[in-house]
């Protein structure tokens, strides 16, 4: 039950964020990134409830990385 509820809090702050950020980024930044304004904000949460469904903490920080790059720009830096 705390881990529905943890996960609930966790999910409503990724949303709240993704609102956030959606406010200060232009529509060429997000193209740049790979989303839209409307997908923008479900991309976020879907890639956190994802990350709530699998245990992370076993993962590198180089594979969550790639879980949340976008494929186009991994390896530009």
């Amino acid at each position: 039950m705390l881990r529905s509820i943890y996960n609930a809090i966790i999910i409503s702050r990724a949303t709240s964020a993704a609102h956030a950020t959606l406010n200060h980024l232009t529509d060429r930044d997000l193209a740049d990134m790979g989303f839209t304004r409307y997908n923008f904000v479900e991309t976020v949460v879907n890639s956190v409830r994802d990350d709530l469904k699998t245990d992370t903490n076993k993962k590198s920080v180089g594979d969550v990385f790639n879980a949340i790059a976008n494929p186009n720009l991994v390896g530009a830096v």
